[in-house]
């Protein structure tokens, strides 16, 4: 048996139902034609689960690149909402996707889309940059929930969904490190 993923930080989570194993990533990996993932898949997820550290920091950028082509497992977004300390359809409504979508994902126990896992990623790396600022997880993620005036009155986690909404929020990340006011 395989041992579960820690939490996207590389701490372990609570729950046996917050883990995900290498075999079910291996298992439900879809591969987009054409790209041969496929024989990829078990190899990756075994080795997510040999290091677990979180899926943006430490890991090099073909590493996430393949893995977001493979698809993480529905149950990601799960785990992502159990560590904001969200419920499932807050969570997904501040990321703006469909709960119908991932609950079919879920009972089919199909893997994310690429644009899905990518939203993940992206939550992942605002998470962990939040934490390396504020120099406290649990800061981190009641700041990433706070409406800033500075981000036009919306919660960090909102922007997420976009590219230059990513950018936005890391730029008010780095003027709050360098005591601007943000």
């Amino acid at each position: 048996m395989s041992k579960p993923i820690t939490g996207m930080l590389g701490k372990a989570t609570k729950g046996s139902q917050l883990s995900i194993s290498a075999n079910e990533i291996a298992t439900n990996a879809l591969t987009p034609k054409g790209r041969g993932l496929k024989r990829h898949a078990g190899e990756t997820a075994k080795a997510l689960v040999a290091q677990p550290t979180n899926f943006v920091v430490g890991m090099a950028a073909s590493e996430q690149v393949r893995i977001s082509r493979i698809g993480l497992p529905a149950s990601t977004v799960d785990v992502m909402a159990k560590r904001l300390g969200m419920s499932r359809t807050l969570f997904l409504g501040e990321i703006d996707m469909k709960q119908s979508t991932i609950e079919r994902r879920l009972a089919e126990k199909k893997p994310l889309t690429t644009t899905e896992t990518d939203r993940l990623y992206r939550v992942e790396k605002v998470l962990a940059r939040a934490t390396e600022v504020l120099e406290d997880e649990t800061a981190a993620t009641a700041w990433i929930q706070h409406r800033i005036r500075s981000l036009g009155g919306v919660t960090p986690l909102s922007l997420l969904d976009t590219d230059a909404g990513v950018d936005l929020v890391m730029d008010t990340l780095g003027r709050i490190e360098h005591g601007i006011a943000a």
